[in-house]
């Protein structure tokens, strides 16, 4: 007995596509002497970022003062351990302020050290180029 062929006929045609590579851009070249390189790096390389030790710690208070003074109100005032989380929930707030005072004052270091070695760079720049240097 023949089986029928019910396979329908499919037919594979080749896909092409088109690439466009641009063509590289064209821009200045800059001499700078290795002095000058290795300043630039090691000012980039004492970029110290601690602030995040400060952000994790202010988080981590803010959980402490949030719990110690939701655990205190939710207590009946005349129990004894009423005023341990009172106190902890202070203490949680005058550490979460410092907190705070400790990043502004890291980002302000941070920004002032960044505009040092952005003004290192445009010093470079002025120095090295000139008008007549022409892209290749």
């Amino acid at each position: 007995m023949d089986v029928p062929n019910t396979t329908p006929d499919i037919r594979i045609e080749p896909i092409t596509v088109t690439y466009e590579v641009p063509s590289p851009i064209k821009e200045r070249v800059v001499p700078v002497p290795e002095s000058d390189w290795s300043h630039l790096e090691s000012r980039i390389g004492s970029i110290e970022d601690i602030g995040i030790i400060f952000n994790i710690a202010f988080g981590g208070f803010v959980a402490i003062m949030i719990t110690a003074f939701a655990t205190a109100f939710t207590l009946p005032p005349g129990t004894q351990i009423y005023w341990p989380f009172i106190t902890v929930g202070i203490a949680a707030l005058v550490c979460t302020i410092l907190c705070c005072i400790f990043v502004r004052r890291l980002n302000k270091c941070n920004n002032a050290h960044k505009k040092d070695i952005l003004e290192d760079l445009n010093r470079l720049k002025s120095r090295y180029i000139r008008d007549e240097i022409e892209p290749q």
